[in-house]
């Protein structure tokens, strides 16, 4: 993780730059919100998905708030032609390996490594001043979230999903987290990027330890209610879920588009403009998703 900081952190410039011009703050604001995602082609038909979901449900366009950051020149080139903004792949040197594949898990194979790299960028977000939601591709949108989350972020440094565990991963998931770019925040964000070359294959279990520090006790948070923000593993009958009602909806653990799908959920098809065939075909051929019926 050290040569990855070191190597993403080498081409700060002209990145600096690239972002002031993708995400312009208007004369009478003081921030805008970005949505930071790392997706390698493996997990891009989830990505899509989430993008299909935002199309789908009315909620925006999502061109308009990511910075992806891809760790493939698939993964680029697909986004790239889609229209999201993309980051270049300069700061990926030779001696950087991460997989392009994924087979279905969590914190396995690439994901510690791509969850390194989303960590990287949202901290670079958080110190341009950008309201920064670090976001995995497992989600959807069923209704905008930023009106309630610009609310409850007031005089609070960052919002966390909730995780529902009760052993030392902790009680934040870190697939979504709503960063305001205070003084604290920026401390925050960087204490676990110096960090993060210690870290294990869980992000989730870093930023709870973090956070929870004894020099960290002055950090204003807040856990995001379950039944709006809710973290989906086995059933939605429980803990409030509402088709109406939910914002964000977060599938936690495996056979992810399986359960998306059986609850509603799977956007993904031909109908919607981000649709890539390629991107499916991989994700049946590994079948992390079910071949539509005939």
């Amino acid at each position: 993780n050290e040569k990855l900081r070191a190597a993403f952190l080498s081409t700060s410039k002209e990145r600096k730059n690239r972002l002031a011009r993708w995400f312009p703050v208007s004369n009478n604001t003081n921030s805008r919100t970005v949505i930071v995602c790392s997706v390698n082609y493996g997990q891009l038909y989830l990505f899509l998905n989430w993008a299909c979901s935002c199309l789908a449900n009315g909620v925006f366009d999502p061109r308009e708030y990511v910075w992806m950051v891809p760790t493939d020149n698939e993964t680029y080139d697909t986004l790239n032609n889609l229209g999201f903004h993309v980051e270049p792949l300069d700061w990926k040197v030779k001696d950087i390996n991460i997989s392009a594949t994924y087979g279905g898990g969590s914190n396995v194979g690439s994901h510690p490594t791509i969850n390194n790299l989303i960590s990287h960028a949202a901290c670079f977000a958080v110190y341009m001043g950008y309201h920064t939601l670090m976001m995995d591709v497992d989600l959807v949108f069923l209704k905008n979230p930023f009106p309630y989350l610009e609310k409850a972020l007031i005089r609070r440094d960052f919002l966390g999903m909730y995780a529902p565990r009760n052993d030392m991963y902790g009680f934040v998931n870190a697939g979504f987290m709503y960063f305001n770019p205070t003084a604290k925040t920026k401390l925050l964000v960087k204490s676990y990027e110096n960090l993060s070359i210690l870290k294990s294959n869980s992000d989730q279990q870093l930023w709870n330890t973090v956070f929870r520090h004894n020099l960290l006790q002055q950090i204003e948070y807040r856990i995001l209610p379950r039944a709006l923000f809710f973290p989906l593993w086995k059933s939605t009958n429980k803990y409030g879920y509402h088709r109406n009602k939910t914002y964000v909806l977060h599938t936690i653990s495996g056979h992810k588009a399986p359960r998306l799908a059986e609850h509603g959920h799977w956007y993904l098809d031909s109908k919607c403009p981000f649709f890539d065939k390629a991107a499916e075909d991989v994700a049946l051929r590994r079948n992390l998703i079910q071949p539509k019926s005939k």
